[in-house]
């Protein structure tokens, strides 16, 4: 767990954005994990996924004060939280920019045809050469296709860690492009799910607002969370 923990990007949110804009620009391929305790609690589990957050190509973004603590426990105190939804705020912002293609694959096909509709009115000059739902029967087909539309960047919003190990898996099909597994940001970029009110936001308690729009969290929060600062506690 302490050697994914130092691999977690340590300058600020706003020079990782730069060197996102940069990357975009240069046509560079970048896969990125916006890590929570459920992955790191799932990398303990897993073999596969152990050596997925381990692998070099692999870079590591703390979205969750929870492994923004665990990070400052270990000395990392420069690590501070970039959440993912505001990742993908940066990335449509840089890819209008830049006439730049955008693939995504997973959410159900509600939400991306609001994601459709937004970026239609507000990034008019991002070429969309996929929008996939989550619920196609051969997820890796969907996602191979892209290697002939060569999409500048590809989001997978099929829940943690199956959106990770699956870019994962075919990273090596790819010459370019910035690749990351996005949770649930498509949702709330959509419309389709609220954010949490800033309060919430700047005092670290996005998951209390989350755990309260959707209860059914609740067990799964509690297993992750509850294990991983017990795991905390070991780290010196």
């Amino acid at each position: 767990m302490k050697k994914i923990l130092e691999k977690v990007y340590q300058d600020r949110k706003q020079a990782f954005f730069q060197e996102l804009s940069e990357s975009l620009i240069h046509g560079e391929k970048r896969f990125i994990v916006t890590a929570n305790p459920e992955i790191i609690m799932a990398s303990l589990d897993s073999v596969r996924i152990a050596a997925m957050l381990l692998d070099e190509r692999t870079e590591i973004i703390a979205d969750g004060i929870g492994v923004v603590k665990a990070c400052h426990r270990i000395g990392k105190r420069s690590v501070e939280k970039i959440a993912g939804v505001d990742v993908v705020a940066h990335l449509l912002e840089e890819a209008n920019r830049c006439h730049k293609k955008l693939m995504v694959l997973g959410c159900t096909q509600e939400v991306l045809d609001r994601f459709a509709r937004l970026i239609e009115k507000h990034y008019p000059q991002i070429i969309v050469t996929k929008l996939i739902n989550g619920y196609v029967a051969d997820k890796e087909a969907a996602l191979l296709e892209n290697c002939k539309e060569q999409a500048d960047i590809v989001l997978a919003a099929l829940g943690v860690p199956a959106q990770e190990l699956l870019l994962y898996q075919y990273l090596d099909q790819f010459s370019s492009g910035i690749f990351i597994g996005v949770g649930g940001s498509i949702d709330v970029l959509s419309g389709t799910k609220r954010r949490a009110p800033d309060f919430f936001v700047d005092h670290g308690m996005e998951w209390l607002y989350r755990i309260g729009k959707e209860p059914k969290r609740m067990k799964r929060f509690l297993k992750n969370n509850i294990r991983f600062v017990r795991e905390i506690k070991r780290l010196k």
